[in-house]
């Protein structure tokens, strides 16, 4: 019996997103690239939920040898500064790449 063991090989682009100032009940979305650098392994993501913000898609699959994009949503619905740490999880929360989200609502807009 023999087995091969492969480990997940991702590039993020980014792992700090400031939305700056947004009103309240209103929205700023920023895109995150996801690159599965691996050539043989697909691998199924998630992220994880987090107030005031939302990762699109939340969940799914990055094809192997390939790019992706992810469009991260501020969208506040009360007042103050909020720092965030969203992680995207691979392999059901074996392997968690963190990233940061930061933002602000000051004013109804």
């Amino acid at each position: 019996m023999m087995a091969r063991a492969v480990y997940p090989d991702l590039k993020i682009n980014k792992q700090y997103f400031n939305f700056g100032e947004v009103g309240l009940n209103d929205r700023r979305d920023m895109v995150l690239s996801v690159k599965n650098k691996n050539k043989d392994l697909s691998l199924d993501f998630c992220f994880t939920k987090v107030p005031h913000f939302k990762a699109t898609p939340g969940r799914g699959k990055l094809l192997a040898d390939c790019e992706h994009t992810i469009n991260f949503t501020f969208e506040p619905k009360s007042f103050g500064m909020f720092k965030q740490e969203i992680a995207i999880e691979i392999l059901n929360g074996v392997y968690r790449f963190p990233i940061i989200l930061e933002g602000n609502c000051r004013q109804i807009a």
